[in-house]
């Protein structure tokens, strides 16, 4: 955000209550009651998690740790002289509108101060409050109860029995760390969901482009695809009883990402227990379906953060109904939030707050009017989860970062079919950057990019064409843009058009799943990546053809 605004000439002052950069990803072991624990490895790659105008040290892993992080950040920042501007253990206490600006107190060191500023950004993040399911007969479990919040490394698990309750990514990561010195490792979860590695043949699982995303899926034939490209994992996979049948893969098209746990699993270093825990006793707990009964020794809840609506340093604004898109405050845009309040699928969760903060870098500065029909917006229990990639598309056209497809649809689409690499949005438009080309040539050489147009690529081509009107279509076609099979075809979709409007990077829930009001049992909370409850909503809508882009379901990351 800083360095955003930085560029369209504004004095930017960032507040951070921790000693030093890295947000969720400055690791300490002290009093930690959230944020990253030791083992914490990017689900994405490097190449499509970092900011699109710096690329970071090279060398290391195609996946940042909490250290390579926390690297990258100090880098940036000493590369954008942006340390000036961050004052340190210096926490916000209140934010109030005065005018139609902001009144915003902090305390440091025990001193309070109070400025007016022109604008504020909330840029902390979703991570802080943890969340944990209260079970019957928890409060008389005689043994340690922690959240993963609170996880630092295996040590505290040392010679332990110990249960994992959760299957989202840090349960994946935290069952596997505590076969290096637990006892004993039992890892609980209601049904089971697909698990991939981080690579996929000789190229990160995230090198998936927004086109393939956009093209229709089976879920059948994605298990296939694993079946004959990853024979070997497949068997472990089969062997460890985790693999999802057709069926709860359709009712959870949800992808995790973990290197070790299938191969744990079925090697017996890890006892997977699929069911549902019914409630804990004095020495452990007793699962619903099987009434097993478990002796343990410390229960780790990986269950995910409560994101509230109401931020303690802002009274009286609604995180939910005030704002607009779930980013610009309505009354007054000055306000915004950079923090997703959903879910971001495949890659984009790194590079979403960027897109942010260069639109409202752009909007303080005047030079972008927000419209009536972007402060209307509203999310609601409809909004599922943001499919990054195609978030960063929508953004990317509504900055101009991208060719306009209407103008120049072969340099528009050329880009469709390359993974979400950040460098796409520094090409052009303003604060362009003179090596983005050269750095995203390298790669699209690296991600084995072949440009070979598949049956499925070609309708996702013809259904953007279909949204132009045959005005545009025959201009495209008499500059050499499309060809003429691709006019034909686009009028083959006139009822199945992709139009890049805002709404079309949601995963929408369908109406039955907007109006129910369901409590988690032990995923997390509504509106956190790690929710299971809205996946499930989705089998409904892939029944019915609600879902607008079952591309999803092709996806090997998350």
């Amino acid at each position: 955000m800083a360095k955003s605004l930085l560029e369209e000439g504004h004095r930017p002052e960032v507040f951070d209550r921790q000693p030093d950069l890295g947000g969720v990803w400055l690791l300490r072991s002290e009093s930690k009651q959230a944020g990253a624990y030791k083992k914490v490895r990017f689900q994405t790659s490097k190449y499509t998690s970092v900011f699109s105008d710096f690329s970071g040290p090279s060398g290391g892993g195609h996946f940042y740790g909490v250290s390579d992080m926390h690297r990258y950040l100090s880098a940036y920042a000493e590369h954008f002289n942006l340390s000036p501007h961050i004052r340190y253990r210096t926490e916000v206490t209140k934010i109030v509108a005065c005018a139609d600006r902001w009144k915003v107190t902090v305390a440091r060191d025990g001193e309070i101060r109070t400025d007016i500023y022109d604008g504020v950004a909330l840029c902390q993040g979703l991570f802080w409050k943890p969340w944990q399911p209260d079970f019957a007969g928890l409060s008389s479990f005689q043994g340690q109860v922690m959240h993963s919040g609170s996880y630092f490394d295996e040590e505290c698990l040392r010679g332990k029995r110990v249960l994992v309750v959760g299957n989202g990514i840090s349960g994946m990561d935290i069952a596997e760390d505590a076969t290096k010195s637990a006892s004993k490792v039992y890892w609980a979860m209601r049904r089971p969901k697909l698990i991939m590695p981080r690579m996929a043949g000789f190229v990160p699982n995230d090198f998936q482009s927004p086109a393939s995303l956009l093209a229709d899926g089976d879920p059948a034939q994605m298990l296939e695809r694993i079946r004959h490209s990853m024979p070997d994992y497949y068997r472990q996979y089969r062997k460890s009883g985790l693999l999802p049948n057709l069926d709860e893969f359709r009712e959870q098209p949800v992808v995790q990402i973990n290197d070790g746990i299938v191969q744990m699993v079925a090697n017996g270093q890890v006892e997977a227990i699929i069911d549902e825990i019914d409630e804990f006793q004095p020495q452990g707990c007793r699962f619903k379906h099987s009434q097993r009964n478990l002796d343990v020794d410390i229960v780790i809840f990986c269950t995910g953060y409560a994101n509230g609506e109401y931020l303690d340093s802002l009274p009286g604004v609604s995180m939910q109904d005030d704002f607009a898109m779930g980013i610009f405050h309505r009354d007054n845009p000055s306000l915004v939030s950079t923090s997703c309040p959903l879910g971001i699928a495949y890659s984009g969760t790194f590079f979403f707050p960027e897109m942010v903060a260069r639109w409202y870098a752009r909007v303080m500065s005047g030079s972008y009017r927000l419209q009536d029909n972007e402060l209307n917006y509203h999310l609601d229990r409809r909004h599922g989860a943001v499919m990054g990639p195609i978030a960063s598309l929508v953004f990317g056209l509504k900055l101009g970062l991208l060719p306009d497809p209407k103008r120049e649809f072969k340099a528009f689409w050329q880009l469709l079919n390359l993974p979400s690499f950040p460098q796409i949005y520094r090409l052009r438009g303003e604060h362009s950057d003179p090596d983005a080309a050269n750095r995203l040539e390298e790669l699209r050489k690296l991600s084995l990019t072949n440009g070979k147009q598949t049956a499925a690529l070609e309708v996702v081509k013809h259904r953007i064409l279909a949204g132009f009107d045959d005005v545009v279509l025959r201009d495209l076609l008499r500059r050499g843009e499309i060809e003429e099979r691709d006019y034909q075809g686009a009028g083959r979709y006139a009822t199945r058009a992709i139009v890049f409007d805002w709404q079309s990077q949601y995963i929408m829930r369908g109406d039955a799943a907007a109006r129910s009001e369901t409590t988690p049992a032990y995923g997390a909370p509504h509106n956190h990546v790690d929710d299971e409850d809205y996946y499930r909503k989705l089998l409904g809508q892939l029944k019915t053809g609600e879902l607008d882009n079952q591309g999803l379901l092709k996806a090997l990351a998350i």
